[in-house]
């Protein structure tokens, strides 16, 4: 299976910083959805997205600052 991101980077501590200015951390995992097909998600805790969930569904976008 071809991944969109490198594989490196999958189960890697990242910083996330949301358009607000606010950051906190997550990391990667991949999820193979059939032979040929696989998704990569971004865990962490909603607050790191908007402590407000008006805030969080509004959010158009998310910065992710690799480190490995």
């Amino acid at each position: 299976m071809g991944f969109p991101i490198a594989e490196s980077w999958i189960y890697t501590t990242m910083l996330i910083e949301n358009e607000w200015g606010e950051s906190g951390s997550g990391f990667l995992v991949s999820r193979q959805i059939d032979e040929k097909h696989g998704r990569v998600f971004l865990v962490t805790n909603k607050h790191v997205l908007n402590k407000e969930a008006e805030m969080r569904q509004s959010a158009s976008w998310v910065k992710l600052y690799l480190n490995y």
